[in-house]
């Protein structure tokens, strides 16, 4: 019997939907469909067994036939009392290692650098159930040719099986290895499976008491993989459909009266909101396809880290787009100071050739 869980994934009740805390109940990862022109070439598993649980190796690889980039929107779920604790991916061969950042500094950060069309991922929280945690990976850009993977480590309760259950078109190979405290102890692998698969696991002791794996990514906090802010963009092929509108924002080439926060600090936090700098851009840009010019930021970052005394100037002529700026500026937050810095920060818009 089918059901629908909350992060778009589909479950089979019969392999723990409703999942029991008795040791007999298998240990199972779900995977959801990576999104549309993406598709999950092969899963690999490995395993080592410890007395006090389990630590699952997942190694997904993933790739496009279409030309043009395409984003990884892919579901997780992990059994309640598991955690994700660490994510590296690889794209183009630079192996990227997550961070845990604050979730909204996170999703922040990946939109714009997605929009840069740099190397980011991102895994987030999606929601719960009484059986499991859902969490959703993101990752761009997964190119023609060129295979992206994403290495997840997974702490889980010591249990008799384990299970990988792909709810997505056929993978090409799931291979899953069980080390236990000996050394390898089997191998197995299953070419183009149209299910779940599961392995058993070695009879153990049971389990000692144990803390619970700390989790990782939750409702606050998510994993964050990319390029540092600031480092110059991949060559990648621009996408073939219509161009949306959008526009170029200009690097400033000096700020006035900076006391206490770094010029630099205030270049990447500006960075990190240019999705939605741009946004005010686009929508008066709707109206009028000829609108372009400088919008110059002047505001005052206080001892407290707030931001105060907004106003914008400039050649932008669009007073929707210049109020809209104004606002989202009024609500960034700077580290705390030593005193009042004063910042004018010039952006330069207009639609993208």
């Amino acid at each position: 019997m089918l059901r629908w869980i909350p992060g778009a994934l589909l479950v089979l009740a019969s392999l723990g939907a409703r999942a029991r805390a008795d040791e007999g109940a298998p240990a199972s990862i779900q995977l959801g469909a990576p999104g549309d022109g993406v598709s999950l070439d092969d899963i690999a598993v490995v395993l080592r067994l410890g007395e006090t649980g389990t630590v699952a190796t997942v190694t997904l690889s993933l790739s496009t036939t279409r030309p043009d980039p395409q984003e990884v929107l892919l579901p997780i779920a992990v059994p309640r009392g598991g955690a994700i604790t660490a994510m590296e991916v690889t794209l183009d061969r630079t192996r990227l290692r997550a961070i845990a950042l604050p979730a909204g500094a996170a999703r922040t950060r990946y939109d714009a650098i997605h929009h840069q069309r740099i190397d980011p991922a991102l895994l987030e929280w999606a929601g719960t159930s009484d059986a499991r945690d859902q969490l959703r990976l993101r990752v761009f850009p997964v190119v023609r040719a060129h295979t992206a993977q994403v290495v997840l480590t997974v702490a889980l309760p010591r249990t008799a099986s384990f299970a990988i259950e792909p709810i997505a078109p056929p993978v090409g190979q799931i291979a899953i290895e069980i080390h236990d405290r000996d050394g390898l102890e089997d191998v197995r692998r299953w070419d183009r499976p149209t299910g779940w698969v599961a392995v058993a696991l070695s009879a153990a002791p049971p389990p000692a008491r144990r803390a619970a794996p700390q989790r990782v990514v939750t409702a606050a906090t998510s994993l964050f993989a990319g390029e540092p802010m600031g480092a110059s963009m991949r060559a990648w092929p621009r996408r073939q459909s219509a161009p949306v509108i959008s526009c170029a924002l200009g690097t400033p080439d000096a700020f006035y009266g900076v006391r206490s926060v770094d010029p630099q600090e205030i270049r990447a936090l500006v960075t990190l909101h240019h999705p939605q700098l741009r946004t005010c851009y686009q929508r008066a840009a709707q109206r009028d396809h000829a609108l372009a010019g400088e919008a110059v930021l002047h505001f005052a970052i206080d001892a407290t880290g707030a931001v105060d005394g907004v106003r914008v100037d400039g050649t932008l002529d669009d007073g929707d787009a210049v109020a809209c700026l104004a606002s989202e500026v009024a609500t960034w937050r700077f580290r705390e100071g030593s005193g009042v810095t004063a910042v004018n920060y010039p952006l330069r818009f207009a639609l993208s050739p």
